[in-house]
């Protein structure tokens, strides 16, 4: 019976310290914010001071990972390097394929593009990314995929 006790306690207190060490990883470093390492899907854009639901038949999508950005503007795959720390968010060196679409898909894709090089802030609220330009207006909505 003391054996059986001695596992027992034994068992608890190793699952006590496994789930402390998966809490631990998987709570955000400084500067994630929550926003690395998720695919976010475009919902909205703002193109000409004018914000407007992303294209129907297209899928614009968004990943952050290590400083590297990647994803789809709906037509081109792109890829970009950016800095994040606590709420900024800025993103470089924008470069995707080259390939044409619909005129639709593609004036969406370029506003989509100048949207994350125009990128100075970020938020997240009610599970949405907003990025936003350096007056803090929203240029780009995503939800988690």
């Amino acid at each position: 019976m003391a054996v059986r006790n001695r596992m027992l306690v034994a068992g608890a207190v190793l699952g006590a310290v496994l789930a402390v060490v998966v809490a631990a990883g998987c709570t955000p470093g400084p500067g994630q914010n929550r926003v690395e390492r998720i695919t976010w899907v475009l919902e909205q854009l703002t193109a000409d001071g004018v914000a407007q639901p992303a294209a129907e038949g297209t899928v614009v999508d968004l990943r952050l990972e290590d400083g590297r950005a990647m994803g789809s503007g709906g037509v081109n795959r792109f890829t970009a390097s950016y800095r994040l720390h606590e709420t900024t968010l800025v993103f470089s060196r924008v470069a995707s394929t080259k390939m044409g679409g619909p005129q639709l898909w593609m004036e969406q894709e370029a506003a989509f593009f100048a949207g994350l090089e125009a990128t100075q802030y970020f938020r997240v609220e009610a599970g949405r990314l907003e990025l936003l330009d350096s007056t803090r207006h929203v240029l780009l909505v995503f939800v988690a995929d």
